[in-house]
């Protein structure tokens, strides 16, 4: 494993070049200081930047020294691309940064964990805003990492909900880490840090510019495993984030919004273009078998309700038995079905899935959907 100041010294010489350097990276089997070793002619036989290769002879480390002091002394964890702790899903992105800077807990980048990122719109309505804490709150009960940029809006719901729930949340920064930006999240940038952790590319002091904002906005995808949009302009960052999320081949989810908003007709757009819709939280936890999942409070809680719910409404039914009403309860927990398709898949008679459908909805049981289907009613929280 190359010093981590091998690694500082690339990222400042290749500077918007890295896709190019990517090259030369692979050509000194990912060692970066075979790079630094390299001599004037080698790097030109071996590149045909004449700019990239003036940058890379310039052989000073006394920068890279002085950000790994500064990141000592402040409790700050600089993470290599060769180092374990790096995570695999970043790793694989045709742009991955050569270093992370990591403020608080660092030990919450294993693999071992679904990240989802919540983003959205800064000039967020009411409605999304609800949604993004409501989201990241239950999912972070579960165990979800949650992933944003700490932005006004979406971003900074989404952190307070994971935040609340007392789980897990990364904050990914288009500065550097000893940056609060907007200066109204300081408060959340210290809860955050408690038990997450605020991330950043960019060195110390890099103010931040709105350039870096794109450029950040690929370790947000590349690092989760699933992004999910709650409100979005139709031309926006948020848009383009999904946009990379679908390229670098992760599970992108968007909230259904209200089709006279503005901030929903990316989310709408994206439905359209086969982002799943999400209307609970198991439309995320579903597409994630491999991983597993904790049991909140509130899942308890609803499944002691359930059962009083079903208890009261089963009549003679011989002890032993599984009540229809349980049956239909767990056909149609994750999946919207019409009676007729309740009937096939329980071999219940369709008289019967109807009358006791109907009264498991008025109970509030189940939801009617569009379409006469039901499925399981759900709370984000």
């Amino acid at each position: 494993m190359a010093e981590t100041k091998y690694w500082l010294w690339l990222t400042k010489a290749v500077g918007n070049h890295r896709i190019s350097a990517n090259t030369l990276l692979e050509i000194a089997n990912g060692n970066p200081k075979e790079i630094f070793d390299m001599s004037p002619q080698q790097l030109k036989a071996l590149l045909g930047d004449d700019e990239l290769v003036a940058s890379l002879c310039v052989k000073d480390l006394k920068s890279a020294e002085r950000e790994i002091a500064i990141a000592n002394k402040h409790g700050v964890k600089i993470i290599s691309r060769d180092d374990e702790d790096y995570p695999l899903d970043l790793i694989n992105i045709s742009d991955a940064p050569y270093v992370l800077y990591v403020r608080g807990n660092s030990d919450e980048m294993g693999d071992d964990k679904l990240r989802i990122a919540i983003i959205g719109s800064r000039r967020a309505s009411s409605y999304g805003l609800g949604i993004a804490y409501d989201l990241a709150y239950a999912l972070a009960k579960r165990g979800v990492v949650i992933v944003s940029g700490m932005a006004t809006g979406i971003d900074s719901q989404a952190h307070m909900g994971a935040v609340d729930a007392g789980g897990k949340t990364i904050a990914v920064l288009g500065c550097g880490v000893n940056i609060c930006y907007p200066m109204d999240n300081s408060a959340l940038m210290v809860d955050i840090m408690k038990n997450g952790q605020v991330i950043s590319e960019f060195p110390f002091d890099t103010p931040p510019l709105k350039w870096n904002f794109p450029q950040r906005n690929r370790i947000m995808s590349g690092l989760s495993h699933g992004v999910v949009v709650v409100e979005a302009e139709e031309i926006s960052g948020t848009s383009i984030t999904a946009k990379l999320a679908l390229e670098q081949g992760k599970e992108v989810f968007a909230v259904p919004g209200n089709i006279t908003s503005p901030t929903s007709v990316g989310t709408n757009n994206l439905i359209k273009n086969s982002a799943t819709p999400v209307t609970c939280v198991e439309d995320i936890l579903s597409l994630f078998p491999e991983f597993e999942f904790s049991k909140s409070e509130e899942d308890d809680e609803t499944e002691h309700n359930e059962n009083e719910i079903i208890s009261s409404l089963a009549v003679d039914v011989p002890e032993g038995e599984i009540m229809p009403e349980q049956i239909i309860l767990e056909t149609v927990r994750t999946d919207a079905m019409s009676p007729e398709e309740i009937a096939g898949v329980t071999g219940l008679p369709l008289n019967q899935v109807n009358s006791i459908a109907s009264i498991m909805e008025i109970s509030g049981l189940l939801t009617s959907l569009p379409g006469h289907k039901y499925i399981k009613t759900s709370k984000l929280k």
